[in-house]
């Protein structure tokens, strides 16, 4: 069973993760998850729910494939991810070039 916690310290938990992805780099919706013991669905759900004025970088989670999901921002997202120097290959982020690696992984 996946760890419980209220919804609040569960959707702060997410933010907090996603807020600690450096610049440059991406995540995917299942790193950040297992990282905070909850499912890739509730990490979209709380980029879906980011506060108005909250720094969080959403755009620098992506799918496992390496790919923007499809959620109406996609052009807005590569611009963003772009603009940090991360490159696509046919759609694609390469996660050994980029991906996120933390201390302890």
């Amino acid at each position: 069973m996946k760890n419980m916690q209220h919804p609040s310290e569960l959707f702060e938990a997410i933010l907090r993760t996603i807020e600690s992805i450096p610049e440059g780099c991406v995540a995917s919706y299942g790193q950040i998850a297992d990282r905070v013991g909850t499912g890739p669905r509730q990490v979209a759900q709380a980029l879906r729910s980011v506060p108005e004025g909250r720094k969080a970088p959403w755009f620098r989670v992506i799918n496992s494939a390496g790919k923007i999901s499809d959620h109406g921002s996609y052009d807005r997202q590569h611009t963003l991810l772009e603009a940090e120097g991360v490159t696509f290959e046919n759609g694609r982020v390469d996660f050994g070039v980029y991906g996120w690696i933390t201390e302890d992984e």
